[in-house]
């Protein structure tokens, strides 16, 4: 795992209580380690469920965001936007984007809460 893959994951963990107790649940099965793709399947599971918890029955825009959620969103944008690590840019787009739903699945809506450069490497995922 490089430098900057690490740095993420703890930047992640920085904005989220509860996905730092995730990360930490995650080195302890893991015996100390760090498997990023693993993680971030965790972690997209994690924010599909907190976008459904705000979500509900009506429609979410960015003002109902929580901080938490939008944070998570903001450091994956940043770091995808940034280019600056190819295996970091790989992991968002392997191990987040193309978890997401599709557009007629839950939690699909997800999608337009997403930065301008993740929307666009989605897009070109499709």
């Amino acid at each position: 795992m490089s430098e900057a893959v690490n740095a993420l994951i703890n930047r992640l963990a920085g904005r989220s209580p509860r996905l730092a107790a995730l990360l930490r649940e995650h080195r302890v099965e893991n015996f100390g380690d760090v498997l990023p793709h693993v993680f971030f399947g965790d972690l997209t599971r994690f924010i599909l469920r907190e976008y459904c918890r705000i979500a509900g029955e009506r429609t979410v825009d960015e003002s109902a965001m929580t901080s938490e959620l939008e944070g998570l969103l903001e450091e994956l944008e940043g770091a995808f936007a940034s280019g600056e690590d190819e295996e970091v840019s790989e992991l968002i787009a392997v191990s987040f984007l193309e978890n997401l739903p599709g557009r007629d699945e839950e939690g699909q809506g997800i999608r337009d809460l997403l930065g301008p450069t993740l929307r666009t490497a989605l897009a070109k995922i499709e």
